[in-house]
């Protein structure tokens, strides 16, 4: 019986072990972290209120952060800082941020996007820090009193001298939200600043890779879109300028010699989120050489208005490709995912041709190698044959 049943479970599941892995999926889906219900708590203007997290077992981008008010009478303001540890470490540079609390909020949640992405370290403890202004003294956050609801971090006060918890109000935890993006790969080139809407149809960024390998996907920071939107993200040598068919009235990018790699989505996302463009079959690219990821769609896409990427520049289409030189940015906000062709050891690997390879459940084994243990066993069965009288001698 156990015969029976085994040699059908090996018939399932070969197939599950020589089966290619899954495609990469283009877009995301973000993660978050925190409290959507909480009980009220009152926060003086002049207070501080810090709510510690924990990162999942992942590595992700920072996306935006949520906090919820229970009421602001005549309205406030309210600033965030993230920092890489307990509250009373420094601030991550480029993650503070300033929005408007709404007169007459009810229970309402604020959102609060950095101008510049950052990657958060898997299992890791941070904390956002936050600061409300309002004169009139009439603006409540909400607050969880109940600290077994959100195991990953508590809330923190500052009375001047020193930061403790639980915050005012007996309050365990804030009522926030941190929303981060899983990422597709092992990042190369990027640029994470998104302080400036671009607001162009046709769109470039020039980047020189700095490892060689596959590039797997490309992310582009989205403000937020009307709707789904198709775009088309192409990946072109620079040989010659961006060497991609130029877009006509209407007509989206040809593919061309120059394209390299190609990946249209549908593109829906909240305000502030990275995009993942993730290409299949992945080009590969060389260091060193410079390449330019087209965009064809305006879907919110944001960057920088400073030069702020020294190994490359943004370009606009209308009648032909120029440099946008800050008008309105210099760079797009961009990251290049890539499999890295270099071994640990500084080495580059093997050929990928199998020719005089057979492979085995353990990995590739040389051919010489094979026919050596074929032989060795050849020869034992021999010796054995004739110990028993299997094989006689004529």
């Amino acid at each position: 019986m156990r015969r029976r049943l085994l040699l059908p479970g090996i018939a399932l599941a070969l197939p599950l072990l020589f089966a290619p892995a899954a495609a990469a999926t283009s877009g995301q889906t973000p993660d978050s972290l925190g409290e959507t219900t909480g009980w009220n708590v009152a926060l003086s203007p002049t207070n501080l209120l810090a709510q510690t997290f924990t990162t999942p077992n992942k590595t992700e981008r920072l996306d935006y952060i949520q906090v919820q008010f229970h009421a602001s009478t005549n309205g406030a303001t309210v600033e965030t800082w993230v920092k890489a540890g307990g509250p009373g470490t420094s601030g991550i540079s480029g993650t503070e941020v300033t929005a408007n609390v709404p007169a007459g909020i009810q229970d309402g949640w604020v959102t609060l996007t950095p101008p510049t992405g950052i990657t958060l370290s898997a299992h890791t403890k941070y904390s956002v820090m936050f600061r409300v202004t309002d004169a009139t003294n009439t603006t409540i956050i909400a607050g969880e009193t109940h600290a077994e609801y959100y195991t990953g971090g508590a809330a923190y006060g500052y009375d001047g001298s020193a930061w403790t918890t639980p915050a005012p109000g007996n309050s365990q935890d804030l009522a926030f939200q941190i929303f981060m993006s899983p990422l597709p790969g092992t990042t190369d080139q990027h640029q994470n600043v998104h302080s400036k809407s671009v607001a162009i149809a046709v769109t470039a960024q020039t980047f020189k890779a700095g490892v060689s390998g596959t590039l797997s996907a490309v992310s582009l920071w989205t403000g937020g879109t009307d709707g789904t939107q198709s775009v088309t993200v192409e990946i072109c040598s620079t040989t010659n300028g961006i060497d991609c068919a130029g877009p006509g009235p209407g007509v989206q990018l040809a593919l061309a010699a120059g394209v390299l790699a190609s990946a249209t989505v549908g593109v829906n996302a909240p305000a502030g989120q990275w995009y993942d463009f993730a290409f299949s079959p992945a080009p590969a690219i060389v260091a060193g050489t410079t390449y330019a990821i087209v965009v064809v769609g305006d879907a919110g896409w944001r960057g920088s208005v400073a030069n702020s990427y020294g190994s490359g520049v943004a370009y606009g289409n209308e009648a032909g490709w120029s440099t946008l030189n800050g008008s309105p940015v210099s760079d797009l906000a961009f990251q290049t995912f890539v499999k890295s062709s270099v071994r640990s050891n500084g080495g580059t690997p093997p050929p990928t041709s199998t020719a005089g390879v057979a492979t085995t459940t353990d990995g590739p084994t040389p051919l010489p190698l094979l026919l050596a243990l074929t032989a060795g066993v050849s020869v034992a069965a021999i010796a054995l044959g004739k110990r028993y009288g299997i094989v006689t001698r004529r």
